[in-house]
């Protein structure tokens, strides 16, 4: 633990370390093993993130269904599969389930140009975004950043595809959309924890409820930043993490997050 002379601004730098580390692609075969979520955090292993390589483009998830007792990386191909992960809760926490959608989306043009070899004119891969926003849309219908990062996807695509000329270039538009998501949650995340950890006094016991941490966001967390920040100042916390039901998340996926002292 740092000493609590250390100053807010060096207390933030440790944090974004953690919060930018580089993600695992196919991470180290932890199936089966009893790692706990405590091993997400201490590796800074990011719940959901892009990534190309020779098979194609990919959207990575941590399935979240599987822990605190089995850590599975996840490349899903197909916008299909990004809708069942979806619907089946092998993402979670509202942030997190935007940007899987938004990067959802975009999947859904790198899988149609490569299925029909790039020979598809805009207008076409335009309705199948669309129709794929829609997909997205209907797996998880209240949560609200599901339903935001899409219809901010199909917009930024509406307003702006009269300026491309070729489906590379629709790609890349896609993409730097969703990766803008991915970071604005990011820093989201981080301002929350330096807003946050400023209201925090030494020696203070804090509640969260449901999926606080690192794993609810491409961030560092939302309730769970101010108290990773604090505690990365040197102050001497306690979390009562309750759970929610029926799969007791709070229990599952917050506790653990983090080195603080931590009650169920």
């Amino acid at each position: 633990m740092p000493s609590q002379k250390e100053g807010k601004a060096d207390a933030l730098k440790r944090v974004r370390t953690l919060s930018g580390a580089k993600a695992l692609d196919a991470g180290p075969d932890l199936s089966g093993e009893k790692v706990g979520t405590r091993f997400i955090a201490s590796v800074g292993v990011k719940s959901v993130w892009w990534e190309e390589d020779e098979q194609g483009a990919a959207v990575c998830l941590i399935d979240q269904s599987l822990l605190p007792l089995e850590v599975r990386y996840l490349k899903l191909r197909h916008e299909q599969e990004v809708a069942e992960a979806i619907r089946s809760l092998r993402v979670r926490g509202a942030p997190a389930i935007g940007v899987t959608a938004a990067f959802g989306t975009v999947l859904s043009l790198f899988c149609l140009l490569r299925e029909r070899k790039d020979e598809i004119d805009l207008i076409e891969a335009q309705l199948h975004v669309r129709s794929a926003g829609e997909l997205l849309k209907s797996t998880r219908p209240t949560a609200v950043n599901l339903a935001w990062a899409v219809e901010r996807m199909l917009k930024h695509m509406d307003e702006n595809l009269h300026n491309i000329s070729s489906t590379q270039e629709f790609k890349q538009l896609l993409l730097t959309e969703a990766l803008t998501i991915a970071q604005e949650d990011r820093d989201a995340c981080l301002r929350m924890g330096e807003l946050g950890a400023s209201l925090i006094a030494d020696g203070d016991t804090l509640l969260t409820h449901c999926n606080t941490g690192a794993l609810a966001t491409a961030g560092i967390g939302t309730a769970l930043a101010p108290i990773y920040v604090a505690h990365h100042a040197g102050k001497k916390l306690h979390v009562l993490v309750d759970e929610t039901r029926p799969v007791l998340q709070g229990a599952r996926l917050t506790h653990g997050n983090s080195s603080v002292r931590e009650s169920l």
